[in-house]
């Protein structure tokens, strides 16, 4: 896990720079919100989020425990702690995107993919990873 540093931001600052990264989200091209948030976010935290949003998806599509831990890499407590979550609606809205987009796409299939050949004592070729079904 990435260090943080126990030092909050004031309310003032954390309230100015929650907004500056909203309007980044909102109101800035795709390409320059793209070049900005990589600027911003490390490898790790991308991971992070990565792992993150796919938990949310697997669990929303109703995947199993063996399946999505097979998948992310994360821990059975970990998902069984999202599934809870989920089922209280605490990623409701998260949850309503993900159905809306579809997210049963090739190109999520493969990001998953991608994203478990590191878990996977490599086994197999990054080819057969994203071919195999």
């Amino acid at each position: 896990m990435p260090h943080l540093s126990k030092k909050k931001l004031s309310r003032s600052l954390e309230s100015s720079a929650e907004s500056r990264f909203f309007r980044l989200i909102v109101e800035e091209s795709a390409k320059n919100r793209s070049v900005i948030l990589k600027n911003l976010i490390t490898p790790t935290e991308k991971q992070m989020i990565l792992k993150r949003l796919s938990l949310i998806v697997l669990v929303s599509k109703g995947h199993s425990l063996y399946r999505i831990m097979k998948l992310t890499g994360m821990s059975p407590s970990t998902i069984e702690r999202y599934k809870l979550l989920i089922s209280q609606g605490k990623f409701k809205e998260t949850v309503a995107w993900v159905k809306k987009t579809h997210f049963e796409s090739k190109l999520l299939r493969n990001l998953l993919k991608l994203m478990v050949i590191p878990f996977e004592a490599r086994r197999q070729s990054l080819h057969r990873a994203l071919t195999d079904q």
